[in-house]
């Protein structure tokens, strides 16, 4: 069996990431769920200069009380 030898980011680099986050939402995926440091999908998305993907999870995540 063929294994992927490449790195994660690499792997990123070639997915239309803007249509599998839309597809996960679509699916029923918390856009406000953290990872095991505190950051949400927003905040990864954000920080790799995602456009596409904070200007989707911004329409997702509910805004803060208050």
């Amino acid at each position: 069996m063929a294994r992927l030898r490449r790195q994660p980011d690499d792997v990123t680099q070639v997915l239309p990431y803007d249509e599998v986050v839309a597809a996960l939402l679509e699916a029923g995926a918390d856009p406000a769920a953290r990872d095991r440091l505190g950051r949400t999908a927003l905040d990864l998305a954000r920080h790799h200069g995602r456009a596409d993907v904070v200007a989707l999870l911004e329409r997702a995540v509910p805004p803060p009380p208050g």
